[in-house]
């Protein structure tokens, strides 16, 4: 987060233009899963493990609450996940509710107008912008602790790309849709990828072009909206 705060900063206090914005984040992140790919002598280490470079981070102690370990061997970890992601969802949705998502929501339509209406759209943009990242390093703990394992590749252009696909066949209007999205794509991706290997990024890929030329609010959101209207149709 102060990573994401100091790039931010520098970004969104810059002028940057907003289509210039993804592809510095983009960036970031390879440089990142470049240097860390590099480091694979033994005076890279955070305490006991060692980043390993291309090799991957190794001896990640797990979580550890109260005296229960939590990893991928154990049920305690899933719940904690589950408790993260309601919570998580819970609070988000509260946020979009409230004035500040109200705003956020101006900005995304018409970020000149909000401006013009007295707010500072950069602080706001940076804000959020923390947010993800504090979101997304709560992940990648949960992630390390289930696996006490780790590569550069967790930073790299698929990783990157993932999100983005979960928001736009979700429908970036729903933070529901968002989260069902995400948990059928990463199940339908890890499923094909035991049966048909890399066809499975083939098949996201699709699912996202469909979306985009026929559901651009989202392929989850289109699907519900049909949904409603047949069970009204059927009522009737």
């Amino acid at each position: 987060m102060l990573v994401a705060l100091a790039f931010g900063y520098f970004v969104f206090y810059g002028r940057v233009s907003d289509w210039i914005v993804p592809i510095l984040t983009l960036v970031l992140a390879l440089v990142l899963e470049t240097f860390f790919a590099q480091t694979a002598g033994y005076q890279w280490r955070i305490g006991r493990a060692l980043l390993g470079g291309y090799n991957g981070m190794t001896n990640i102690p797990s979580l550890n609450v109260a005296g229960i370990e939590l990893n991928g061997f154990t049920f305690p970890l899933y719940f904690v996940v589950i408790a993260a992601v309601v919570i998580t969802f819970l609070a988000m949705r509260r946020l979009v509710n409230s004035h500040f998502g109200h705003v956020l929501v101006a900005i995304r339509e018409d970020p000149e107008r909000t401006e013009l209406l007295g707010y500072d759209v950069r602080l706001y943009r940076l804000i959020v912008f923390v947010i993800a990242a504090g979101l997304a390093a709560l992940s990648g703990v949960l992630y390390v602790s289930w696996g006490n394992y780790i590569t550069p590749s967790a930073m790299g252009l698929l990783a990157e790309t993932m999100p983005v696909l979960w928001v736009a066949i979700g429908g970036r209007g729903s933070l529901a849709a968002v989260v069902l999205s995400t948990f059928l794509l990463e199940a339908l991706k890890d499923w094909l990828a035991v049966y048909s290997g890399e066809f499975a990024l083939v098949v996201v890929g699709f699912l996202l072009l469909l979306g985009m030329m026929f559901a651009p609010q989202g392929l989850v959101v289109a699907i519900a909206q049909l949904g409603r209207r047949a069970l009204k149709r059927w009522q009737e």
